[in-house]
């Protein structure tokens, strides 16, 4: 369709929403995404629905008229193309916002165009928390789902008690392909509620998600830096804290080994939290191995909120720089973990003096006991078990300034991941799922859910969107049909 009549079509639906190249509001929207590849895009036109109808009126118009469609929240998943499109229409979810808590303070429902720390601040107020995100601009519904910018399932600093965040969601308000609006939970549509479960945007656009609430005092946790040489004593304590029979379900750990360009350091740090501490002075049992490592470059571990650790967590994210996400998952194994050290530094030689490199491995546990209360929590599309368990993903997460750069760095992480899970198969110790939130564009997490799932999700796809408007129309993220 021609970009007048596509424009004037828009704009007599919604009157004051829709934007062109020369509005301020189209440059603030185009600018605010965590990554400098997807600014880089210039859609026709963006969009900024504020409430579920101008969804439904967005989602109706794209699918007659034809034209491709984005679906943006906080805009946090690295690669061009997943929240923005060339030439098409970008709709900014960031405008349709509330967050209402329940009468009885058991539940929450939160808008998909919130990020986690609005809704952390409106429930720490009431001495309330969610099984949320662990960074506060995060959006809700990216996050969750995998629907807004295709980020899937989510990890939290609850996720011991509760399994990934999309478990614990109690319903979905979606707009279908149709234009017609939904609510998807146990009870009510029950096949659409379990594959918008870590399936990302393939079904529909999820505008309302309701949450559990439950009480939360201080937690314990923080950030501490550690000389690289340090990194394997770390590890080890994360291979123990992974493979314990009888997992603390109130500890949540992250081990990092990184090179910082700008100041030559090789250096290891770790993210610990606890949600149910004694005190400040006494660390939690399950996490000592990991604070006795000495010496520390800096800590700033405390007692404090889950709003203030996702703040902080935050002021690592830097927007508008050049950041990409790939990952692979494996057991976890100390001389595997050594293995892979040494490929990262290998990876690492090339590009090691690219001007202001970042460049990460995190190593995330996931225990068996979290995938057993996973699920308990009802049916999911990602196809885990707890038989799985336990297993750690690695994120491979490169940080950059400089657009000469991308080809190289590029290179670097897909050789690092292809030699991490040839590494893992040769040694019997790789896991075939993948967590989509940490996957580049030419990763398949959805193949990595297996053949029964995946056939599950395209049922329904075809069930609730038959003519294949998501797969077709809204070209970002991880598509069922893939080219």
């Amino acid at each position: 369709m021609a970009f007048n009549a596509l424009n004037a079509k828009l704009t007599a639906e919604l009157p004051g929403k829709v934007f062109t190249s020369e509005a301020a509001e189209y440059k603030e929207s185009n600018k605010a995404y965590f990554t400098a590849f997807e600014s880089a895009l210039s859609p026709a036109v963006i969009v900024r629905p504020s409430n579920v109808a101008d969804v439904s009126t967005i989602v109706t118009l794209a699918k007659d008229l034809k034209f491709p469609l984005a679906i943006k929240g906080a805009g946090h998943t690295p690669w061009a193309g997943v929240a923005n499109v060339e030439g098409g229409v970008t709709m900014d979810m960031r405008h349709l916002q509330g967050i209402q808590l329940s009468a009885d303070e058991k539940t929450v429902s939160v808008a998909t165009g919130e990020n986690w720390g609005a809704l952390f601040k409106v429930l720490e107020a009431q001495g309330l928390a969610t099984v949320g995100g662990r960074v506060s601009c995060v959006g809700v519904g990216g996050l969750t789902l995998g629907e807004i910018n295709t980020r899937a399932g989510g990890a939290s600093f609850f996720s011991g008690r509760y399994g990934f965040v999309c478990d614990a969601v109690r319903s979905f308000e979606v707009v279908l392909s149709s234009g017609k609006v939904v609510e998807a939970s146990a009870s009510s549509n029950p096949d659409l509620f379990t594959v918008l479960k870590g399936g990302s945007n393939n079904f529909g656009v999820v505008t309302r998600i309701v949450l559990p609430v439950f009480p939360q005092g201080p937690m314990w946790g923080g950030l501490s830096f550690f000389p690289g040489t340090s990194v394997l004593e770390l590890l080890e304590a994360l291979v123990s804290f992974a493979s314990s029979p009888d997992p603390d379900e109130d500890a949540h750990v992250i081990v990092a080994y990184s090179w910082t360009a700008s100041i030559s350091i090789q250096a290891a740090a770790t993210c610990l939290f606890h949600a149910s501490p004694k005190d400040d002075k006494e660390t939690p049992k399950s996490l000592e191995a990991f604070t006795i490592v000495a010496p520390k470059l800096q800590s700033s571990v405390r007692l404090d909120s889950p709003l203030a650790f996702a703040d902080e967590q935050g002021g690592h994210v830097p927007d508008g720089e050049r950041v990409l996400y790939f990952t692979t998952t494996v057991k976890p194994d100390l001389q595997l973990f050594t293995k892979i050290k040494d490929l990262y530094l290998e990876a690492l030689a090339p590009i090691k003096e690219v001007q202001n490199l970042r460049f990460v491995l995190h190593f995330q546990p996931v225990t068996a006991k979290l995938l057993e209360k996973s699920g308990q929590a009802g049916p999911n599309a990602m196809g885990l078990s707890p038989d799985m368990g336990p297993f750690v993903y690695i994120n491979v997460n490169p940080m950059w300034t400089e657009a000469e750069d991308d080809d190289k760095i590029t290179a670097a992480c897909e050789w690092l991941i292809q030699s991490i899970e040839a590494l893992a198969a040769a040694e019997g110790k790789g896991v075939q799922w993948k967590f989509m939130n940490y996957c580049y564009k030419t990763q398949d997490p959805i193949a990595s859910y297996g053949k029964e799932s995946v056939a599950k999700m395209k049922e329904v796809s075809k069930k609730y969107d038959p003519a294949g408007f998501f797969q077709k129309q809204v070209p970002g993220g991880f598509k069922l049909q893939r080219d």
